[in-house]
């Protein structure tokens, strides 16, 4: 989604019933020329529909006012000043083999973050907390004023509202390799964790290839003694760089690994911010089968202006015994 030219959050709809848009909607926007029943997203007789629900400003579809028109991938909605992008997520399962066996957990981050948000929209829960601590979380990290900031700020966000005992920042190079920007605590075990053939073969095909999060079990035959979760930043469905979390066996929740892909998520789109980019949207080419109104995030590739050196080195504040509430 786009407000105002600025990247926002990813929706995912539910086939299942109406997926209402506006200011009191299932994907609730905050823009004053919105209706607050403004639209609806359904599916129906195999199509995605978009439906005008009588609003006052109108929904314009692709550049023309609308009462109900399917839904085609890449198609651009607009209500009031926001603009959001359908596409299709694909949803083709990898077929297990030896590099997939150790998965506890993946998905395309957008389909995570849209069903933790819809969680989140229920009150006096833990997933309703969650969503409360994304906020100030986003906070900090567009008050960033430089790319190292944003890195700490992230690393610092994981280490506090997580079990993770390392976690680090680590870049996408042509070759699809991770290369470490950023490991908290500094001469940990997680850069050598990750050159494990069945880690790295894992990461490869589902982070790097497929743009999936994912969350790997330990692997004592290989020497990964610890979970770890792998969360890619994303522009568009191309990864550009990756949060990698190890904590003990056991230690990780499922609320643990949404977290983190909440985080990203937003540590993404405050990176298109402090790069600066503004190369267009690049579309998948694979076709897609599951709808959901996307985030539209600028290339950043190798050539980003981001000013990493001296990263590796960064002392922050160490795990703390005692994880907050969140936990």
């Amino acid at each position: 989604m786009r407000i105002a030219g600025k990247p926002g959050p990813t929706f995912v709809l539910d086939p299942s019933r109406e997926n209402i848009l506006g200011r009191s909607g299932d994907i609730a926007l905050a823009d004053r020329l919105a209706s607050r029943r403004h639209a609806s997203i359904c599916h129906r007789e195999g199509q995605w529909v978009l439906a005008d629900l009588e609003s006052r400003n109108g929904t314009w579809l692709s550049g023309r006012a609308i009462r109900s028109e399917p839904l085609a991938d890449g198609a651009v909605v607009r209500i009031g000043m926001t603009e959001l992008t359908f596409q299709i997520l694909s949803s083709e399962q990898p077929k297990p083999d030896a590099s997939t066996r150790s998965v506890i957990r993946s998905g395309p981050v957008g389909q995570l973050q849209g069903e933790a948000m819809r969680r989140s929209q229920a009150v006096d829960s833990e997933d309703g907390r969650r969503g409360a601590m994304l906020y100030q979380a986003s906070l900090r990290l567009l008050a960033s004023r430089s790319s190292q900031q944003l890195i700490c700020a992230m690393l610092e966000l994981v280490i506090e509202h997580t079990a993770a005992s390392s976690v680090g920042w680590f870049q996408l190079g042509p070759d699809a390799n991770l290369k470490a920007v950023c490991i908290v605590p500094p001469g940990g075990q997680l850069a050598s964790a990750l050159t494990a053939p069945s880690i790295r073969a894992t990461i490869d095909q589902l982070v790097s290839r497929d743009g999936h999060a994912v969350w790997l079990q330990p692997n004592p035959a290989a020497g990964v003694h610890s979970e770890i979760a792998c969360i890619p930043l994303l522009d568009g469905e191309r990864p550009h760089a990756a949060v990698v979390a190890m904590t003990p066996p056991g230690r990780l929740r499922d609320s643990d690994f949404e977290l983190l892909v909440g985080l990203a998520t937003l540590a993404a789109a405050a990176w298109d911010g402090q790069t600066g980019c503004d190369r267009a949207d690049v579309l998948a080419d694979d076709p897609p089968r599951s709808g959901a109104l996307s985030q539209q995030k600028p290339f950043l590739g190798s050539d980003s202006d981001a000013d990493l050196s001296g990263l590796s080195t960064i002392e922050l504040t160490p795990p703390r015994d005692a994880h907050n509430e969140m936990r």
